[in-house]
């Protein structure tokens, strides 16, 4: 079948077979081929908008700062250059989107914000973690350093008493104070040369023990007037000599008896005849040598100077609860409480109730437990 196209009225007659187009009667001349198809008006141009930057568009100053404040945030500043990485990230993101196609570097505001959120985060977290975890352990640190300082000064301490004993008639120690309730070495005696401050210590502040909780009020009473901190605030001095909890409780009566009589500390203490079946017939004064008092009396122990206790601290100081103890020999020893004597129940109570303290001692809290 063919297709017909009228010339005149251009009117196409598909399967006519006439000679004439019935419209308008022009005479037609039949073809067997197809026409060709009609030929459609070109379509305007779309003209399509660009979305992404120009080739020769520079990169946002604010995204290369991110960028650069994301990696350093990371390499000592942490915070400090996290959260302005983050917002300058923001912000060339921004104006990015709303300069195109003038400005590029996405991927760099992208970069700084995500290395910034992340550091960010980890301090967020990390620093609360690792203070939980550090502080604890600094403290403990903290508090063996002031034990240490502690025992230094019971070690200056002892040698302070050693050297007014070199001096002194009968290599004797500093003579108790007769003050009641005072358990420290008198500063000026009868039988004294010479003061035992500041002839033989200038420094009062090794009386005052570091973790003492008011131990900068007392320096700095201590730098007003020295001779105020000549007491037992931090350090138990007998001046004579005990080593057991029942010894401490016959030196309590007899404390209690000098000092409301006589006031006298320069002799011996005599003990009364009821104490007298086990025990030494003194309780001797501090001096050098005085060890050997005891190695001819079968009816007590052989005692060797590392067994006299010349200086006892407070309890209260440290934390675990003790305290440190100075010896004749010169060495300091920590002693947990309640352990081995003199941080026995007994004996502090007495030296607390000597003191005209309190028992039980307070609780320190340095932080940890």
């Amino acid at each position: 079948m063919s297709t017909v196209r009228c010339p005149k009225c251009d009117r196409e007659l598909d399967g006519w077979q006439g000679a004439e187009c019935p419209q308008c009667g022009e005479r037609l001349a039949v073809s067997n081929e197809p026409s060709p198809p009609p030929i459609a008006p070109p379509r305007p141009a779309v003209r399509v908008a660009q979305t992404g930057p120009a080739p020769d568009a520079p990169n946002d100053g604010m995204a290369i700062a991110s960028l650069v404040l994301g990696i350093c945030s990371y390499l000592c500043t942490g915070p400090l250059c996290s959260v302005p990485g983050i917002i300058t990230g923001v912000v060339s993101l921004s104006r990015i989107r709303k300069s195109r196609p003038k400005l590029r570097g996405e991927g760099l505001a992208i970069g700084g914000i995500v290395l910034s959120g992340v550091n960010l985060a980890l301090c967020v977290v990390m620093i609360p973690m690792m203070a939980a975890i550090m502080l604890p352990a600094l403290a403990r640190a903290r508090e063996a350093a002031r034990r240490a300082s502690c025992q230094n000064n019971l070690k200056q301490l002892g040698l302070v008493v050693k050297m007014f004993a070199n001096e002194s008639d009968g290599e004797y120690y500093p003579v108790l104070s007769p003050e009641s309730g005072k358990l420290m070495f008198a500063n000026m005696s009868a039988v004294s040369k010479s003061p035992v401050y500041p002839e033989f210590f200038t420094d009062a502040s090794i009386l005052i023990c570091p973790s003492d909780p008011s131990a900068d009020t007392e320096a700095a009473a201590a730098a007003q007037d020295p001779e105020t901190i000549l007491d037992d605030t931090c350090y138990y001095y007998l001046g004579y000599v005990v080593r057991s909890d029942d010894e401490v409780e016959e030196f309590a009566e007899q404390y209690r008896k000098v000092t409301g009589e006589s006031g006298d500390f320069e002799h011996n203490l005599q003990l009364s005849e009821s104490s007298l079946e086990s025990r030494a017939r003194y309780i001797y004064r501090l001096r050098e040598g005085v060890e050997q008092e005891f190695m001819g009396d079968i009816r007590v122990p052989a005692t060797a100077a590392a067994d006299i206790p010349v200086l006892i601290e407070r309890i209260g100081h440290h934390v675990p609860m003790g305290a440190n103890v100075l010896y004749m020999d010169g060495h300091v020893e920590f002693i947990r409480y309640p352990g081995k004597w003199p941080m026995t129940e007994r004996t502090v109570s007495v030296l607390q109730a000597l003191d005209g303290g309190f028992w039980p001692p307070r609780e320190v809290d340095l932080g940890y437990n």
